[in-house]
C-alpha cells in the first residue's frame, strides 16, 4: 500500500520523463496488473487477471496517464475509514495519475473508464484517498462505463500538486446475498445464488442432490442457511436445505409420511423453525431444522391449495390460498400451528389469496387474484380489500413484500409492479420495459430502495424467465443476467 501511494505522488518532472519513452510494450505492476501502451507510449488499457479496463483522458487535449501510477487496488488494502458498509466493489478500484495539465492548476476534464462489469441503476462511485472512502456523486455510471469529471486541485483530485490529478476510486454495488428458484434444466431444478446483489448469478446444486422438478419457494435465513421447496417428486414433496451457503443441498422429509402433494411456499423463522404449504390443504412444520416435518391443520383448514405462509414468531402464523380464483382463504394460528382458524370475510371481496406479509406492528398485506391486495393494521383480525380497477379484470397480484408500516411492493401479471408509500392510501403502478411480457411471481427487498423481482412467461422457452432489480426505489429497473433460461418463481435475500 505504501508503495502504491508513493507511485501516485510522483513528481511532475519524473512523469514528464516517463512520457517521453515511446514504447508499446506492456508495463507490469506487481504480479497481476499489466498496463498496455499504445505506439506513442501512452496508456491504452489495463488488465488484472482476466479483467480489462480502459481509461480514456482524450477529453483533454494534453492530458496523459502516468503508466507507473496505474494500479487496480483491492478495497481491503486501503484505509478502511468510512468504508461503505454493505457495499461491494466487483471490479476493485483503478488508481492512476493524470499529468501534463496546466501548471497553475484548475484544469478540468472528464475521464471515461470502461469496466469489466455492467453496473445497475443505483450503483455508487466512491473515491479512496489516504484518509479513507467517500462517495463521489459527480460520477455518472452507465452500464460498464463511468464518466468521471475531475478538476486539478478541486473536485475529485486527492493530491496537493498542481498540474496533475490523482484518482483512485471505483463503482460499488449493494453487497447482497440471495437465491432464486425456478423450473428444472439439464435434469434438475434451478437454484441460483448471487453474492453481489445480482450482478452475477451462479447456478447451484446438481442432478444427484436436486430433483428434476419445479422449485417454487425459497426461504433465506442468513448467508449460510437456505430452504427450498417444490413439486412432488420421488414419492414426497421437495424440501431442500443448505447450511453452507448452497455449496451442498440435503433433501428433507423423505421419511416423514408427508402428504403426496407439491409445496408452493416456505417461511423460516430461524434455523430450527419453519413452515411450508402447498396443494390439497398441505401445511407442514419443523422445529428441528428439518430433521423431521409434521403435518398441521388436518381437519381444521379447507383442503385448498395454499400458496403463501408467513410467521411473526413461534406462535403466530398465517397461511393463504383458496379453492378457486373467486374464493380466497386466510387461515391463522396463534399457538404455533396446534390449532387453526379461518378468517371470515363477512361477505366482502374474498378472491384467491397468494402471499401474506406482516410486520411486528400488526400492519400487513396479502396479494390476491383479480387486482386485489388486502391490508391489515391489527395482525389480521380485519382485512381491507383494495382493488386496482385500472387493470384488466383477472390480473393477479402474485406476491408482496412489506418493508415497513407504510411501504409495500407487489409483483403482478403482465410485468406490472405496484407500490405504496403511505400505508395503503394510494398505490402507484410501474411497467418497466425489462419486465414486459413476464408474469412477475416473486419479490424481495432489503430496504425501501433495493428490490428484486422474478418472473415467468407462458409463451414458451425462448425467453422463459427474468430477474429484475432496482437500487433506487423503482426509478429505474434493470434486468439481471442469469445462467439458465427457465421460469423463475421465487427470490429471497439474506438480511
Amino acid at each position: 500500500m505504501k508503495e502504491m501511494w508513493r507511485k501516485l505522488f510522483l513528481p511532475i518532472a519524473l512523469m514528464a520523463l516517463l512520457s517521453a519513452c515511446d514504447s508499446s510494450s506492456p508495463y507490469t505492476i506487481g504480479d497481476e496488473v499489466v498496463v498496455h501502451l499504445n505506439a506513442q507510449g501512452n496508456v491504452a488499457w489495463v488488465t488484472k487477471g482476466n479483467k480489462n479496463y480502459t481509461i480514456d483522458v482524450s477529453n483533454h487535449p494534453l492530458a496523459k496517464i502516468d503508466q507507473l501510477s496505474v494500479d487496480i487496488l483491492a478495497p481491503n488494502d486501503l484505509n478502511q475509514a468510512n468504508y461503505p458498509t454493505g457495499w461491494l466493489f466487483p471490479d476493485e478500484l483503478p488508481a492512476f495519475t493524470i499529468y501534463d495539465l496546466a501548471p497553475a492548476g484548475g484544469d478540468s476534464l472528464t475521464v471515461t473508464i470502461i469496466y469489466p462489469s455492467a453496473y445497475p441503476a443505483g450503483a455508487g462511485y466512491y473515491k479512496a484517498a489516504a484518509n479513507g472512502f467517500s462517495p463521489y456523486t459527480p460520477a455518472v455510471i452507465s452500464g460498464n462505463t463511468v464518466f468521471l469529471p475531475l478538476t486539478d486541485g478541486g473536485s475529485g483530485d486527492s493530491d496537493a500538486v498542481n498540474g496533475q490529478i490523482t484518482d483512485p476510486g471505483g463503482p460499488a454495488v449493494c453487497k447482497s446475498i440471495g437465491w432464486a428458484v425456478g423450473d428444472p434444466a439439464d435434469g434438475y431444478g434451478t437454484i441460483l445464488k448471487t453474492s453481489d446483489g445480482g450482478m452475477n448469478w451462479v447456478r447451484q446444486g446438481e442432478a444427484a442432490t436436486v430433483p428434476d422438478t419445479i422449485l417454487d419457494g425459497v426461504a433465506v435465513l442468513d448467508e449460510d442457511t437456505v430452504w427450498v421447496v417444490g413439486e412432488f417428486s420421488g414419492g414426497c414433496p421437495t424440501i431442500l436445505r443448505s447450511e453452507d451457503g448452497g455449496q451442498t443441498w440435503v433433501r428433507q422429509g423423505e421419511y416423514d409420511n408427508l402428504p403426496q402433494s407439491g409445496l408452493l411456499d416456505i417461511y423460516a423463522l430461524d434455523r430450527e423453525e419453519a413452515w411450508a404449504v402447498g396443494d390439497e390443504g398441505t401445511i407442514i412444520h419443523t422445529n428441528n431444522g428439518g430433521t423431521s416435518w409434521h403435518v398441521q391443520g388436518a381437519g381444521q383448514v379447507p383442503e385448498a391449495p395454499y400458496q403463501g405462509v408467513f410467521a411473526l414468531d413461534k406462535n403466530r402464523i398465517w397461511v393463504t390460498g383458496g379453492p378457486d380464483p373467486e374464493d380466497g382463504v386466510i387461515v391463522h394460528s396463534q399457538n404455533g400451528g396446534a390449532t387453526w382458524e379461518e378468517y371470515d370475510f363477512q361477505g366482502g371481496l374474498h378472491v384467491y389469496c397468494f402471499v401474506p406479509r406482516l410486520l411486528q406492528s400488526g400492519v400487513g398485506w396479502v396479494s390476491g387474484h383479480d387486482r386485489v391486495v388486502y391490508h391489515t393494521t391489527d395482525f389480521g383480525q380485519t382485512w381491507e380489500a383494495y382493488q386496482h380497477i385500472d387493470l384488466p379484470a383477472g390480473t393477479d397480484l402474485n406476491n408482496v413484500i412489506a418493508i415497513n408500516d407504510t411501504t409495500a411492493w407487489v409483483a403482478a401479471d403482465m410485468g406490472i409492479i405496484f407500490y405504496t408509500r403511505d400505508g395503503n392510501k394510494t398505490w402507484h403502478m410501474q411497467r418497466p420495459t425489462c419486465a414486459a411480457g413476464f408474469y412477475l411471481m416473486g419479490v424481495d427487498a432489503i430496504d425501501t430502495s433495493t428490490i428484486w423481482m422474478v418472473g415467468a412467461t407462458s409463451s414458451g422457452p425462448s425467453d422463459a424467465g427474468v430477474i429484475i432489480h432496482t437500487q433506487n426505489a423503482g426509478a429505474q429497473w434493470v434486468r439481471q443476467h442469469t445462467p439458465t433460461n427457465v421460469r423463475y418463481w421465487d427470490i429471497a435475500f439474506a438480511r
